[in-house]
This record gives C-alpha cells, sequence and structure tokens, in this order.
C-alpha cells in the first residue's frame, strides 16, 4: 500500500515524502482515473496498480496529520482518528480498544499517585488533564479517594493554628481549592476573615483553560440548531457516551466566565517567588513539564500566606522544603464556622459536597450531627444525606475511642433535646449502624461499650430493641 500527492510546487516536495510532480510516471498513468480502477505499474514488481482512494491533498494531509498527532505531539490536546463501521457488530471494536487503553493508563496513574507521593498537579499532567480535573476524577472515574489529609488529630489542630496565624498576612488557594471553594459558596467569608485570597499565575492559566476548552468542544447539532457538546468514556467492558445540552454548555460556560472574572478583579495575584532561591533541583523540577504546581510554594513562601490546597503531598512538600503552613477545606470551614463567618448547617452540607466527592479524610462532631439531625427533622436534609453525613462516624482507619464517644454524646443529645422526638430513633439507628459497620468482631464489643455509657433509659431500651432488630444480642 503506498500513497503519493500529486503536487505542482516543486517547493513544497520537501515537506513530505511522497510528493510527486504532474510528470511523474505514476501521476501520469493515475490521471483521471478513480478510485477502483487499475493502471499498469512501471516499477518494481511490475502488474496492475488498483487505486483504493482519491482525495484531496489537503484532505490527505488532515488526515495524516489526525493520524500521527498524538506521536508528534504527545502533550498536546487534539484530534484523534479511528475507524469505525456501525454495519458490522465489531464495528467499535478499534474505538472500544482505544478507550480502554486510555482507561486502564489512568488507573495505573491513579494507582501509582496513591502508593506514591507526589502531588496531583503530576497526576494531571500525565493523564493531559488538568488539576481540578485529576481531584474530581479520582474518585468518580478510579474510584480513588483523593489524599486531603491524615485526618489526625494532630495535624487537624496545627492546621486550626495555622489559619488563627495567617489572620495577619491572608490566604493563598491553588486551582482546585479555588474549584471547591466557589462551588461551596465560601468565599466570600474567606475574604471577611483573611482580606484579598492570594493566587498565582498558575491558577488563573487553569481556569482561562478550562473555559476556553469548553468553548472549543462545544459544537452546533446541525437538527436542532442548539450548541451542545458529548464527551465518550469506557466504563465496565462499554463504550459509554454523554451529552450536554445548549442549557448545561451554557451554565458551564457562565459559571466558568463567573470564575475567571472573580480571580481577575476580586483576588491577589502574586508573584511566584520565594524568600530565598531554592535549591537546584527544585529549580530543575519546577523548569520540567508538569512542575508548576511549585509556583504556589514559591508564593506561598515569598508572601508569608498559609497555603489552602486539598492536595496534601503538595502540602507535605511546602512544609518539608520551605517550612510554609497548610491547611485544606475543611480544616477552613471549621474555622470559619468557629468564627461565626459560616453557619453549622453550611460547613454541614459543605462537608457532605466534600463527600460526594470521594474525600474520606473528614471528621465532624457531636454538635454537627446533632444539627444534621435536626435539619432531617425540618425536612432540610433528607435521610440518605444524613446516613452519609453519619458515616464519617466508625470510616477505615478511624481511632474508635473518640468515635464512640461522639456516637454516644449524640444519642445523648438526641433522646434529651425534644424538638428531636420526630427523628431520633431514625437518626440513632444509623449512627448505630454506621459506627458499627466496618468493626467485624468487635461489632458487639462496641455496642456494649454504648450501652454501658448510656444513662437514658429510653434511649437503652431503644438500643436492645435495634439489637435485637440486628441479632445484634
Amino acid at each position: 500500500m503506498q500513497s503519493f500527492v500529486v503536487e505542482s510546487d516543486a517547493g513544497l516536495f520537501s515537506l513530505r515524502e511522497g510528493n510527486i510532480a504532474l510528470d511523474h510516471p505514476v501521476a501520469i498513468a493515475a490521471l483521471g482515473k478513480s478510485a477502483g480502477e487499475e493502471f499498469e505499474w512501471l516499477f518494481k514488481g511490475d502488474g496492475q496498480a488498483k487505486i483504493t482512494w482519491v482525495k484531496h491533498k489537503a484532505l490527505a494531509a488532515f488526515h495524516q496529520i489526525l493520524d500521527k498527532f498524538e506521536e508528534s505531539f504527545p502533550n498536546t490536546s487534539g484530534l484523534k482518528s479511528v475507524s469505525v463501521n456501525f454495519d458490522d457488530p465489531s464495528g467499535l471494536d478499534d474505538m472500544k480498544a482505544m478507550l480502554k487503553q486510555r482507561a486502564d493508563y489512568a488507573q495505573s496513574k491513579a494507582t501509582e499517585y496513591l502508593e506514591g507521593a507526589y502531588p496531583i498537579y503530576l497526576l494531571g499532567y500525565h493523564l493531559g488533564i488538568d488539576p481540578i480535573d485529576a481531584f474530581i476524577g479520582l474518585q468518580s472515574e478510579c474510584g480513588i479517594s483523593p489524599k486531603v489529609s491524615s485526618c489526625s488529630h494532630a495535624d487537624r489542630d496545627k492546621a486550626q493554628r495555622s489559619l488563627v496565624f495567617c489572620q495577619r498576612s491572608g490566604v493563598i488557594v491553588d486551582a482546585a481549592a479555588v474549584h471547591l471553594m466557589r462551588r461551596l459558596g465560601i468565599e466570600t467569608a474567606v475574604e471577611q476573615e483573611f482580606g484579598p485570597i492570594g493566587i498565582t499565575q498558575v491558577t488563573l492559566d487553569v481556569f482561562m483553560e478550562r473555559l476556553q476548552g469548553v468553548e472549543r468542544s462545544s459544537f452546533f447539532d446541525s437538527d436542532t440548531g442548539e450548541k451542545r457538546t458529548g464527551n465518550i468514556s469506557f466504563r465496565d467492558g462499554q463504550i459509554v457516551m454523554a451529552e450536554a445540552s445548549e442549557e448545561d454548555v451554557n451554565t458551564k460556560l457562565e459559571l466558568l466566565r463567573s470564575d475567571v472574572d472573580w480571580l481577575q478583579t476580586k483576588c491577589t495575584l502574586l508573584p511566584a517567588v520565594a524568600k530565598t532561591d531554592p535549591i537546584d533541583a527544585v529549580i530543575r523540577f519546577r523548569n520540567e513539564a508538569g512542575g508548576r504546581f511549585f509556583d504556589d510554594i514559591f508564593a506561598a513562601d515569598g508572601s508569608d500566606r498559609i497555603l489552602i490546597s486539598e492536595d496534601y503531598h503538595l502540602r507535605s512538600w511546602a512544609e518539608t522544603l520551605f517550612g510554609v503552613r497548610g491547611a485544606w477545606i475543611q480544616a477552613l470551614l471549621f474555622y470559619l464556622e468557629d468564627q461565626n463567618r459560616i453557619s453549622v448547617e453550611s460547613a454541614i452540607k459543605a462537608t457532605l459536597q466534600l463527600q460526594y466527592l470521594g474525600e474520606d479524610a473528614l471528621s465532624t462532631n457531636t454538635n454537627r450531627l446533632l444539627v444534621a439531625a435536626e435539619m432531617m427533622a425540618t425536612g432540610e436534609m433528607s435521610d440518605i444525606e444524613f446516613a452519609r453525613y453519619s458515616s464519617l462516624l466508625g470510616q477505615k482507619g478511624a481511632e474508635m475511642r473518640s468515635h464512640i464517644e461522639v456516637a454516644l454524646a449524640t444519642i445523648k443529645g438526641l433522646w434529651t433535646i425534644g424538638s428531636r422526638n420526630s427523628v431520633r430513633e431514625r437518626a440513632t439507628g444509623i449512627v448505630l449502624l454506621n459506627l458499627t459497620r466496618l468493626q467485624g468482631t468487635d461489632l458487639r464489643v462496641v455496642l456494649d461499650k454504648i450501652q454501658t455509657l448510656n444513662r437514658n433509659p429510653f434511649a437503652d431500651q431503644y438500643i436492645k430493641n435495634w439489637r435485637i432488630g440486628h441479632f445484634l444480642t
């Protein structure tokens, strides 16, 4: 199989292999013939040559670019060519293989992130996506929880001290944290407490590219005349295509434009300059592809601001290399709640959203659980949402002594406050189920502890009946 481009401009011959002049024997022999016709082959091998296709040279160049794009430009988003045949039951196999390869690669890189100690910005670079999509997609696409914090009391206390410290100097927020802050609606409370929020050019670039990406990827449906966009992925052995309507596209564009406008008008753009020159190894890393996350660290160090990031490893690198203080979104929520900048209800709803994103290093306390129960009583929170929120009790890796204390205090509160009468049994059952769901052989020990320390006879009777109903006597 050979291809030739009949080129009238001799100056273009060197641009591509296969360009031939008008007086070339192949050009002369093929002149005027169509696909399927044959002509005598005048070179080695003799015989007849059959024309399989004929196309304009510009179209041929376009197809060549499609075929070689990833090979020529591995770090640039672009077009991909794949053969399909809708009349053949196996006509989508090539596409399925391509999508599966991409999904397998993403899963392998996510596993490397889980087992390693590098920032999520690097994961996004390896996958060809920005750090926001890398953070959001970890759980939804790969079933892996992002590493946000150690969830230890020591780390939470240190974050709270850091936030108190930065009342004077302010905060700097990386791209993923900006996204969460905006979607949770707490940016105004942060500004009121710490002053204008600091960002780097890297963060602004991420949001600009996200906006441009949505604008580029949308298309006009010729049948409806609407602006739409779509996405093809591979899940559970099947090709899955998701489409967004014009309303969805416009809503997303409006939100991203609002993000960019807020970043440009409300935030302080900080120079990515540390107090002292970093060591050569760090400079080399920063200058390599995927190393721009260091800008947030440099800017945090140079401005004495606390670094707000959902990336545990990024904050660890910042602290180890430069002594930069750090905190994450839930620690910030608790601090704002303590300062009466946001309500307890807002902190609960925001934590619930973080749970839906796959974060598991989250915490709660008795007061928040009791307020959540009141929200369930008033219909502000569904039973399913309360169950999800209270699943912070007894989660994997939990220090069970403190979780038992919180659960016991919550149960006591449920059975002593009259306003919670309508939900106290449901809430108690949900709390007990979540507390014990991962305890295995220690399940009865935990329940015995709850019953022994409980002093409310009505709650005690309910717990006894609950245990009988769950065959846990």
